[in-house]
């Protein structure tokens, strides 16, 4: 409970405009909060850690602000206001196409493991008369 006054108190701070005191509070009541045992502690931590988020990318702190989306990522992953502010602070460092990139590859990779192969062993070449692609496979 005292997490929670905690929160409500960087949820005020934030509203004025106040992002570093909110960012405080933010941080004290996650020192505050039970561990993650329960299900109920992991979502409120992840919600501390993507308000936090929320404080750095006012402050334009964008890496901080991927930092903290990951740990409320980690904890919650389906989170979607974590995950959006991830994406926003990727952005602004110019990494929004890297990051998604290598998600895409992961995710051909987990496909592709099944079968003993991975992206790595596919190559695209353009073709210079029509610009299409064709994909070998290398083993």
């Amino acid at each position: 409970l005292e997490a929670e006054v905690i929160k409500a108190r960087g949820n005020e701070e934030y509203k004025r405009g106040d992002y570093n005191a909110a960012l405080e509070s933010y941080s004290n009541a996650l020192a505050a909060a039970p561990g993650v045992e329960h299900e109920e502690a992991k979502e409120a931590r992840a919600i501390y850690h993507a308000n936090r988020a929320m404080c750095h990318l006012q402050l334009k702190d964008y890496d901080a602000c991927v930092k903290e989306s990951t740990a409320a990522m980690d904890l919650k992953p389906d989170y979607l206001k974590a995950i959006m502010r991830r994406a926003q602070a990727w952005e602004k460092l110019d990494k929004l196409e890297e990051a998604l990139g290598g998600k895409l590859k992961d995710l051909g990779n987990s496909v592709l493991g099944h079968f003993g192969m991975s992206i790595d062993n596919f190559k695209a070449v353009k073709d210079p008369n029509t610009g299409s692609y064709s994909i070998s496979y290398q083993s």
